[in-house]
């Protein structure tokens, strides 16, 4: 009898199955030709634990580096709705160490589960569609509706007015809400979102047009308060915010 992990891409689904099964030959299933779909998320079975597995691109201000990392998060298979046991993130190039690393947190995979799994998931890589990474973290709607509120909270809270600017890389001026990066780190700290790093949060804006930064940084230096004193900010495009918080309250 031969054990083997075996994956699960007969369907159009975002989230498939990796299993251990026990038969008397070693049989993959292949992605179907008529399988167009990529799933973003597979989930790997295994004795006790359910594994989630996720792609991870680079999406940061690093256009030179599109280095790829996977996620791993490790749940109690037969409790359902399962706390988190741990999660963990290893590069493609030596997935059987890095899953191993899953000791630390109760999750006992054996050196040839890790191996196996590790196989099973190089056979059918291509398989897991890409999803974008910031500072090696994937920000959701969810998590995307967590910022807009702290940002938010924070530009209230401290009575932050819009200033104009006349960036020199830029043809206009413009119009932004200029939040002291120390101020933005600190209640990032204390919020529920401290999970996230600093870096990930404003790369995230600045890929998606939200802030205005000096060239090669992820901040801008602008004038604040009434002695206007040059500091380092998170410069949000007023108009760009203001609707985003309003198509998050409508």
């Amino acid at each position: 009898m031969a054990e083997f992990w075996k994956i699960d891409n007969t369907n159009k689904l975002k989230k498939h199955t990796i299993t251990k099964h026990i038969i008397t030959k070693h049989i993959i299933t292949e992605k179907g030709a008529d399988n167009t779909d990529k799933p973003k998320e597979h989930t790997i079975t295994e004795k006790g634990f359910v594994l989630e597995i996720q792609r991870l691109k680079n999406k940061g201000n690093d256009k030179g580096n599109n280095e790829e990392k996977i996620s791993v998060a490790a749940y109690e298979r037969e409790i359902k709705d399962s706390e988190l046991l741990g999660k963990i993130q290893i590069s493609p190039a030596d997935m059987e160490a890095g899953l191993m690393t899953l000791n630390r947190y109760g999750v006992m995979l054996s050196r040839p589960d890790c191996i196996d799994i590790a196989r099973c998931i190089k056979e059918n890589y291509y398989s897991f569609e890409p999803i974008f990474a910031y500072d090696g973290y994937v920000i959701d709607d969810d998590t995307w509706q967590d910022i807009l509120g702290l940002l938010d909270s924070i530009i209230s809270a401290g009575d932050i007015q819009a200033i104009t600017l006349k960036p020199r890389h830029e043809l206009n001026s413009c119009t932004v809400y200029a939040i002291p990066i120390k101020t933005f780190r600190k209640e990032l700290l204390q919020s529920q979102l401290s999970r996230i790093t600093p870096k990930a949060i404003q790369e995230y804006l600045f890929q998606n047009g939200f802030t205005l930064v000096n060239r090669g940084c992820l901040e801008y230096v602008a004038p604040v308060g009434e002695d206007k004193v040059k500091t380092k900010c998170v410069c949000l495009y007023k108009d760009k915010f203001d609707a985003a918080v309003e198509d998050a309250e409508a």
